[in-house]
Formats: C-alpha cells, structure tokens, sequence
C-alpha cells in the first residue's frame, strides 16, 4: 500500500492557523489539524499508511507539546523525518535558540504565497539524496520569467527553481518535449537557457496549480554556478 504524506498544523488556542490548513487544501496538499499534541499523535496513528512530511506551527506553541508529537509520528520508510517549521516573525534569538535545540529546522515569515507554502510542505521530501525524484535541490521562488517558443513570447511565474530545471506556472502548458528558451530576472542580471518541457498538470480535477515543469538543456558552467547561488541564497532563507 503507497504512504499517504501529511502536513500536520499544530496549533494552539491563541494563533489560530485553521486559515494556514485551509490553503494547503485548496493546494492539494492533505492536512491534520489539531491544537492539542495528543490529539495529533492519536489522530494520526488511527490512520492507515500515513505519514508525516512536515509540520506546522505557531512561534508561541509551547516547545514541551511539540517534543511530545514530533517523535512519535508516522514518517516516510524511504526518507527523512519530518521538516519541522515555525510560523511567525522571529526576532527574539533566546527563542531562536530554543527552537533550534527542539529540532526546528525552519521558519516561516508571514506574509507568503501559495507557492512557498507548498514548497515548505513538501521540502523534506526533496532533501533526501536517495529520494528517486530527486535530482537537485528546489526553491521557490516568484520570479517572473520571459519564455518564447516558436513565434509567441509570454510572462509564466517560475515558482520553484533549481539548477536543472524549473516549474513555470500556466494555465495552457505545452506538451512535453516542446522546447522553450527562458529568460530568468536573477541578481546580477538575466539568465537565458533552453529547455525542454519534462512533465505538466493540467489541474483537471484537482485543487493544485496548473503548469509544467522543464530541464534546463546545456547551462555552461557558469550559468549552472549563478543558479546554485540564487537557490542557495533562497532555501537559506527559511532555514532557522
């Protein structure tokens, strides 16, 4: 039977993330919600072949509930443990260095899109070196990228970017194998490489962004070293 992966939102009475829980549905993304530990952990082992990709939550959650959930999760046989995020504006740096000895491994600052939210859902699935999917680590991103194929010329959002590849938001994506050359805005200037159109959804029936994902063709050297920088520079970011 295939692993079900979750995000679990651990709240507490005085946040309320039940808004945070609401756009991970409407991103496709399966979600607990519970703002009691025990309740989380017997929720989720009352549940056949879940697991638990990444947790959620509030900055003022009392860090003992979170030492009582986080290791008796359900998580993947093939992967890593759960990525455990922080959501708020942190400036206190005690606070920091209590989340830190808690096992918290990312924050989450307020206000951010649908595609970073995503992103941190699904992010300890990609940082797994032996995960079959995985090629080259992601970050998301909202870049407004130029794309041209053929004789048409469109603004797509880039909303994940790795050295390989990237994933460009559209309603219409091209079949694959269709060859499209981007132009990346990137700090220091733009960034033009071809591609070729690798996989797409078309959303049909699903409450997820519709698109297509593509691989880089032939970066030189150094377009390949611009591109680790700048998803570098992002994924450190959310890295608490």
């Amino acid at each position: 039977m295939d692993e079900q992966p979750y995000t679990l939102i651990l709240d507490d009475e005085t946040t309320g993330l039940g808004d945070i829980a609401l756009r991970l549905l409407r991103l496709g993304i399966d979600v607990f919600y519970a703002n009691d530990p025990d309740e989380a952990v017997l929720f989720c082992s009352q549940e056949e072949a879940v697991t638990v990709r990444a947790v959620i939550f509030p900055e003022t959650l009392d860090l003992a509930a979170l030492g009582r959930v986080v290791p008796r999760l359900p998580v993947s046989s093939e992967g890593p443990g759960p990525s455990v995020v922080v959501m708020g504006d942190l400036a206190d740096e005690d606070r920091i260095f209590e989340l830190r000895k808690a096992g918290v491994d990312r924050v989450l600052r307020p206000p951010f899109d649908d595609g970073t939210l995503r992103w941190i859902a699904n992010a300890a699935r990609f940082e797994n070196e032996h995960h079959p999917k995985r090629q080259h680590q992601r970050a998301p991103t909202s870049l407004l990228a130029r794309a041209s194929w053929g004789l048409k010329r469109k603004d797509l959002v880039c909303s994940t970017l790795s050295v390989g590849g990237a994933f460009l938001e559209t309603p219409s994506p091209l079949e694959v194998g269709a060859r499209i050359k981007l132009k990346l805005p990137l700090p220091g200037g733009d960034l033009t490489l071809k591609s070729v159109v690798a996989n797409h959804t078309d959303g049909a029936g699903e409450l997820r962004t519709c698109g297509m994902g593509v691989t880089f063709l032939g970066p030189s050297e150094e377009e390949r070293e611009r591109l680790a920088a700048y998803v570098a520079q992002r994924t450190h970011e959310f890295l608490l």
